[in-house]
């Protein structure tokens, strides 16, 4: 879950894209407070999305004030106020968990620099990750579990794009299941949580497909060439995306819709043509 799932700006109006903001920065100061400072350096957009989504399957108010951080030192920017404490704090849980694993993760997979600051992201992220382990133990086993199981299928070297995101689609899925405690929306968060995490691990495939084949790191396409590669994915993201939608309308969200709305039904799309664009670009050069 890095960098995959953020809105179509464009069509995002300003106020709407504000809030987005707002999120973020509320999201930033909440692992700052209750994580530490490393945690805030590695906060992605899709944490953002998450957050949100959290926000809204609920009823619960939110006010934003215009306030400076680190980043933002001198221009206040406007920042999401969570009236309950415990707001957001399961997102920055997930955060925590996720980062620490796939780091852990990289520096088994890698060498050299890579595996050096793989490292040291696992260190600073250490005492993080057992703050959030100690709050939602059975996730981090959860997620430990997963993503063994994803070392494991990946050294099998499977070529299945199927098997390849099925560990990375069940964390996913674990931790949309906690958006809710109703019987029918855990259902329908489940597989949409399932679907989403499909996504990722596909974007995130197809864009490493060059690097991985020059460094012969494992990919689900590495058998393919660069038009057959950019093929599978395209028609993995399709079918997987129209699924995610159809599960999508059924989610009861209460706030936030206009920006949710366009984040599932434009932002994954635009954010994984631009991968594809990015790539016959350099194709060019």
């Amino acid at each position: 879950m890095f960098g995959y799932v953020k809105p179509f700006k464009p069509r995002l109006m300003i106020c709407d894209y504000d809030m987005y903001r707002g999120f973020y920065c509320g999201l930033c100061k909440t692992l700052g407070k209750n994580f530490g400072f490393a945690s805030r350096m590695l906060l992605s957009y899709d944490f953002v999305f998450l957050g949100m989504l959290e926000y809204a399957m609920t009823d619960n108010k939110c006010t934003f004030e215009n306030q400076t951080c680190v980043a933002h030192p001198l221009k206040k920017r406007p920042c999401l106020c969570c009236k309950d404490r415990d707001m957001l704090k399961f997102t920055a849980c997930c955060e925590c968990i996720l980062v620490y694993n796939k780091y852990r993760d990289d520096f088994c997979d890698n060498k050299g620099i890579k595996k050096i600051a793989a490292w040291i992201i696992c260190r600073a992220m250490k005492k993080s990750y057992r703050k959030a382990y100690v709050l939602y133990p059975e996730l981090a086993e959860y997620v430990e579990k997963c993503m063994k199981k994803q070392l494991e299928t990946e050294r099998s070297g499977t070529e299945s794009i199927d098997d390849a995101s099925e560990p990375s689609s069940m964390i996913l899925s674990e931790i949309a299941s906690y958006l809710s405690d109703d019987a029918e929306q855990k259902k329908y968060l489940k597989r949409f949580g399932y679907l989403l995490g499909r996504y990722i691990y596909i974007a995130d495939a197809y864009n490493d497909y060059e690097h991985d084949l020059k460094s012969g790191s494992y990919n689900p396409y590495m058998n393919m060439d660069k038009e057959q590669s950019e093929n599978a994915a395209k028609f993995s993201v399709n079918i997987t995306l129209g699924a995610l939608a159809d599960v999508y309308v059924h989610l009861d969200i209460r706030q936030f819709k206009t920006i949710l709305d366009n984040i599932v039904y434009m932002g994954l799309r635009n954010n994984f043509n631009g991968i594809v664009s990015g790539k016959k670009q350099k194709g060019k050069e």
